[in-house]
């Protein structure tokens, strides 16, 4: 099953949000350590912003494991637009339509997925999207309960979900491979320098998720769905965007002298 209920945003604008996270302050960063094969985790990303994917009603989880999740879903927002949100409940007798129904609730993106889990029933359900979606299509139906079974029948959630967490990084890490995604930071800049400087004679059409390379776009495209079924395409002219900026900034300096 999969939902398309917008997390908040266009493309253009999450892709602002990105630029602007140095401005939040940053909370201290969870001792999570990057999974073997997976992305390197940013531990420096703010979590703020996330808290309100982690519900746990039913008082399973510890603060170290909704930090993790917040630092999971940070690196995952920015690596590759998406979230998973977690909610635990002391009971749900349809805990698919539930899953449903907080996902709706939550605002979440297409690309999302979202994971609730039962007390009462030691049940658990994992409600995919985009590319979550595709991403557990491929893989063996035993992926979650791999993760999840033996811990949920022991009560240890958190292990449950850190688990779960951890192998999903992995695969997602593995699935978007792309040509600057091993780079550092300093080296995608030069990926996007360099881009710049042949784009004379030279066009390209770049799919990235690397805040480097998309800081050197004349133009940024993304693809929404605001309404159930219905897509919009988004377009950003970075350039005309700079100027507006610019003139905003010049009337809030002239404002407060």
């Amino acid at each position: 099953m999969k939902f398309f209920q917008k997390r908040g945003v266009a493309i253009a604008v999450l892709i602002l949000a990105i630029i602007a996270s140095g401005a939040w302050g940053l909370h201290k960063a969870p001792a999570v350590s990057t999974p073997e094969g997976g992305e390197k985790l940013d531990p420096s990303l703010s979590t703020a912003a996330f808290t309100q994917y982690v519900r746990d009603d039913a008082d399973v989880l510890s603060d170290k494991t909704e930090e993790a999740i917040g630092l999971y879903n940070a690196n995952w927002d920015k690596m590759f637009g998406s979230i998973m949100a977690v909610v635990t409940t002391e009971s749900a007798n349809d805990i698919e339509n539930a899953a449903y129904d907080y996902a709706i609730e939550m605002q979440l993106a297409e690309n999302d997925a979202i994971l609730v889990i039962a007390k009462q029933q030691q049940d658990y359900y994992l409600l995919a999207s985009g590319n979550f979606y595709d991403l557990l299509s491929r893989l063996s139906q035993s992926f979650v309960a791999s993760c999840m079974a033996d811990n949920v029948q022991k009560g240890d959630y958190d292990a449950a979900v850190r688990s779960l967490c951890a192998a999903l990084h992995v695969e997602l890490s593995q699935q978007y491979q792309q040509s600057e995604a091993a780079l550092d930071e300093a080296n995608v800049i030069r990926f996007a320098e360099h881009m710049r400087k042949i784009s004379s004679r030279t066009q390209f059409i770049v799919i990235t998720h690397r805040r480097g390379t998309m800081e050197e776009a004349d133009f940024l495209y993304g693809v929404t769905m605001q309404e159930k079924g219905v897509s919009k395409v988004i377009e950003l002219d970075l350039e005309e965007a700079e100027k507006h900026t610019e003139e905003a900034a010049g009337e809030w300096d002239s404002s407060i002298r």
